[in-house]
């Protein structure tokens, strides 16, 4: 829902179109070409309130760039979490994920 909002940025053009290399392609060709990747799975509860705060707070769909769209935008969030909110209370399951770089050796 968030996506029908936000305006398509340049690094979001180029990241589709296949022009930005990812971090792992960089790393493997450089110093840090030993590559680890750990990640944490948890359950978190939040707010409807909680996850519109959160919305707001990315770049591409921040207040500035919603303009006078933005109480369209934040309706539409509540709305379309609001059916899944028990006592008012959403439950997220979040994939943290780091990617690690040393040295070889």
């Amino acid at each position: 829902m968030r996506r029908r909002f936000e305006r398509v940025d340049e690094f979001r053009a180029s990241l589709k179109a296949g022009e930005v290399e990812r971090h792992e392609i960089v790393l493997l060709a450089s110093a840090f070409s030993r590559l680890e990747n750990m990640g944490v799975i948890e359950r978190r509860k939040l707010t409807v309130e909680t996850a519109l705060a959160r919305a707001l707070s990315y770049s591409s769909c921040s207040p500035e760039k919603l303009g006078e769209r933005r109480p369209e935008f934040e309706g539409e969030v509540q709305a379309t979490l609001s059916p899944f909110a028990v006592d008012g209370t959403l439950t997220q399951i979040v994939r943290f994920t780091a990617l690690i770089a040393r040295r070889p050796g």
